[in-house]
């Protein structure tokens, strides 16, 4: 009988004592990002997993102590030599429009695919949804845009273009240097690999215009790793208070909203995502499929890119999108320093390494005191700023108007601001893909208006207005 009391009161001490445990791991989980989740993980300590995470003392895990050294500039590879005249610098400049340093800023790619339409959303709707900031984009040479888009761009104010910056393997007609052939061993880059021209340069003065450029330092990759450096170059030209958003231009659009960029602006209530100092804004993908290790290995390529090792442990964890980052500018410049060095590192250049590197940054805490970033925010899919739809077919829809809106919470239904991969929604894509074809039709309606008013000077070429000398 006394054995038995024994074990009894041994079994009640260790139910006791693992409630708490219990209660803390499954407290922390039903919470993260959720609406009171910023407040009560300053009440509670790490949970065993995220412990894991910054304290494995693996070999392929950065140095522990982190002021900035391992993260050099992109243009070190160059051979900046970070002093005096003879330094490579940024010579990179704008071939329409020009930055405003004090002004927030929008980053995507465009490419020689990207019909009117398509560019006609994206920035309409930007400007449509409030934004009053830079929407810099890189550009093939005009020559090679779709039809309507160079007059587009050059109408559009300010919109900053890059063009034929971004050069595709397939366009090469001279011989590059052998360190830009691609190495991939897979067959996961679909023609997609790039390298970038006219970055770096001999510095000289800061006054000097014909500075002699220098060949793009790294092998030739796919553009989804490549755009990183670009996106660093431009994040270079704004102030360490700009708000900057970094995201894919030809399945995004927006509405006006009051989570432009977590702000809140209008809302009249204070958000839980705004947490002061330089923030840095990370986007989970839909957790309609079940993590599992297939999952997260389609879509990160991190055993390429790292190890099978490394996806083993973060498997379990939500997938981190690329495509949807924003954040302060002096946080975002020291992301993108390490999305560089990631690859710098790994020479992944394939499909999705940007994926791998993304992933790999946070999970095992990289980014974790680096200068210039104070807090990084981890979002669930519809909420926040960016609403990645992805595989998710239960969005929360108004399909007479085709209204996108984040989760619906405390405070209620909120419209998303961006709207990334809304393609993947069938029912939605017909309903955006008709609202770009009707700006398109708006758009030349009013050229032949145009052309009509003045009748001898101006005539349509193709769709467009051209100038005829008397």
């Amino acid at each position: 009988m006394a054995n038995n009391n024994t074990q009894r009161t041994i079994l009640l001490l260790i139910t006791v004592l693992s409630f708490p445990i219990a209660f803390h791991l499954s407290l922390r989980s039903s919470i993260h990002n959720t609406t009171t989740g910023g407040l009560l993980h300053l009440l509670l300590p790490p949970s065993t997993t995220q412990r894991f995470r910054d304290n494995n003392n693996l070999k392929y895990l950065p140095p522990n102590h982190r002021h900035g050294s391992d993260l050099p500039l992109p243009s070190a590879l160059a051979g900046d030599s970070g002093g005096g005249s003879t330094s490579t610098r940024l010579v990179l400049k704008p071939t329409m429009g020009h930055h405003r340093p004090k002004r927030d800023a929008v980053f995507a790619i465009t490419d020689e695919g990207m019909e009117l339409s398509v560019l006609l959303l994206f920035v309409t709707s930007l400007r449509d949804s409030g934004f009053r900031g830079d929407i810099v984009l890189s550009a093939p040479k005009r020559e090679s845009m779709k039809e309507g888009v160079y007059e587009f761009l050059r109408e559009s104010g300010s919109v900053v273009v890059y063009e034929d910056v971004v050069e595709f393997e397939q366009q090469q007609l001279v011989e590059r240097p052998e360190h830009h052939s691609s190495s991939s061993t897979t067959n996961n880059n679909a023609n997609n690999n790039v390298y970038l021209k006219g970055l770096y340069g001999d510095g000289g003065s800061a006054a000097t215009t014909n500075n002699k450029t220098f060949e793009d330092p790294r092998k030739n990759r796919h553009v989804g790793v490549a755009r990183f450096e670009l996106f660093w170059a431009w994040s270079t030209r704004y102030e360490s208070t700009s708000k900057i958003l970094l995201v894919d231009a030809n399945d995004t659009f927006f509405q006006p909203s009051c989570h432009q960029f977590n702000l809140m602006d209008g809302c009249g209530i204070a958000s839980r995502h705004d947490k002061g100092g330089r923030n840095l804004y990370l986007y989970e993908g839909s957790k309609e499929k079940e993590q599992d290790m297939k999952h997260m290995q389609n879509q990160t390529m991190i055993p390429t890119a790292y190890s099978k090792k490394v996806l083993a442990i973060i498997h379990s964890y939500a997938v981190l999108i690329p495509s949807t980052t924003h954040g302060d500018q002096a946080a975002i410049e020291v992301y993108l320093r390490a999305m560089v060095n990631q690859f710098d590192d790994t020479q992944c250049g394939d499909r999705y390494c940007d994926w791998a590197f993304h992933n790999y940054l946070y999970y095992f805490g990289v980014l974790k005191g680096a200068p210039g970033i104070d807090n990084i925010i981890i979002s669930q899919q519809g909420d926040g700023s960016v609403n990645s739809l992805g595989g998710n077919q239960h969005i929360d829809l108004d399909l007479d108007n085709g209204i996108v809106y984040n989760r619906k919470n405390w405070q209620g239904c909120l419209k998303s601001w961006a709207v990334h991969q809304y393609n993947r929604n069938e029912t939605l894509k017909s309903i955006v893909d008709k609202k770009a074809e009707d700006m398109v039709s708006s758009r030349r309606q009013n050229y032949k208006k145009v052309a009509k008013k003045w009748k001898g000077k101006y005539k349509l070429q193709r769709g467009k207005i051209a100038f005829v000398r008397d």
